[in-house]
């Protein structure tokens, strides 16, 4: 049976009845070939072998698709075990090509491993192209814990270059992301724009809500989409839903949430995004960090809402900060921007803070609604 869950992501209860992998076949479930159903509910639960090689829960293969139509659902519960060394060798479930379904449910439940590499992630939606997709009103559900590898990077759910999350129709997206131990960097949910990763919504309200693994190592955001390419690591909503985030950090110098780039491109609804700063007493600490050449743009009649705690140790333990060349603009609507400054044991712990440094940047802007 498949895994069910919480209001918030999270999981309820584990699936049950997995393929289990063994010495010659680590992978609980590689899957070589497209599998369609017209209709159908798809179900697939992978356990890795508990060895020294790749022991992914459930891989997808390049190539090979996955599809049902009408009210069918496609459920997909993976869990990571083993000692493999090398990076992304002990994920829960790896996608490396499209699942999509039409008005059924597409649920997708990861759990990374405990190896002593990099990157054991719950979820990966892979460069090779792995892309989740409903195309009518199925929501879509991903929720991934990271394993306790010592290497570090061990994410709840990491949408990689070239990815994404994108129904068509008007379908919810539903997004949890627990980070793991061991190392540093042990994000909830990470964008990573380099090849354009991206959740990007139909029209459905679309929510993300992560949380830093709780290691003393750096680094450990509650949602980062962050950037290093000539991509956005973005998130919008094409359509008329709602999109919020709320990211928690955790321990040595972790924001709650990093934003690179959050967009509604129509209607009224409106952004939220929250974020609490980590506890440790090294670093940055952060609530919310939009950073430069970043922004929150809703181009419909939506308000943004942006709240965010400082963390109650570290060198910079500020609420909401704004880059020199960040934004955050509004249509019609009005900006709220509420940050209180943390624990700072140095120089900054502002409520809010916006780092202007020329003409029109550090900008907070509203054509005809109020700024807060």
């Amino acid at each position: 049976t498949a895994a069910t869950y919480n209001a918030n992501g999270s999981v309820l209860a584990a699936a049950t009845g997995f393929a289990t992998g063994n010495a010659a076949l680590a992978n609980g479930v590689t899957i070589g070939g497209a599998i369609t159903s017209t209709g159908g509910n798809i179900i697939i639960n992978g356990r890795g072998f508990n060895g020294a090689s790749a022991n992914i829960g459930v891989e997808q293969l390049a190539g090979n698709a996955i599809s049902t139509t009408g009210a069918g659902t496609i459920r997909i519960s993976g869990i990571a075990q083993g000692t493999a060394s090398n990076a992304n060798l002990n994920v829960g479930v790896a996608l490396r090509n499209i699942v999509t379904t039409q008005n059924g449910v597409l649920q997708i439940n990861g759990q990374g491993g405990n190896s002593t590499g990099l990157q054991n992630i719950g979820i990966l939606f892979s460069s090779a192209g792995g892309i989740a997709r409903s195309t009518g009103t199925g929501a879509i559900t991903i929720s991934g814990t990271g394993g306790t590898g010592t290497g570090g990077r061990n994410y709840g759910v990491l949408v990689n270059n070239t990815s994404g999350i994108s129904p068509t129709g008007s379908g919810a997206v539903l997004v949890f992301g627990q980070g793991g131990t061991g190392g540093g960097t042990n994000s909830g949910v990470v964008v990573n724009d380099a090849g354009f990763g991206s959740i990007i919504g139909g029209g459905g309200a679309i929510t993300i809500n992560g949380f830093g693994g709780n290691t003393a190592n750096s680094n450990n955001q509650g949602v980062a989409l962050v950037g290093t390419g000539a991509g956005i690591g973005v998130l919008s909503n094409s359509g008329a839903g709602s999109i919020t985030v709320n990211g928690t950090g955790a321990l040595s110098a972790a924001t709650g949430a990093v934003i690179r780039s959050v967009e509604r491109r129509a209607g009224t609804q409106a952004i939220s995004v929250t974020g609490t700063g980590g506890g440790g007493t090294t670093g940055s600490n952060y609530g919310v960090i939009i950073g430069s050449t970043s922004g929150i743009t809703a181009t419909g009649g939506g308000a943004i809402s942006i709240t965010g705690q400082g963390g109650n140790a570290g060198a910079n333990a500020v609420g909401v900060i704004v880059g020199s060349t960040g934004s955050i603009v509004a249509g019609t609507s009005a900006i709220t921007v509420n940050g209180t400054g943390g624990l700072s044991n140095g120089s900054s712990s502002h409520g809010v803070q916006f780092n202007g440094g020329g003409a029109g940047t550090g900008a907070l802007t509203s054509t005809t609604g109020a700024v807060n």
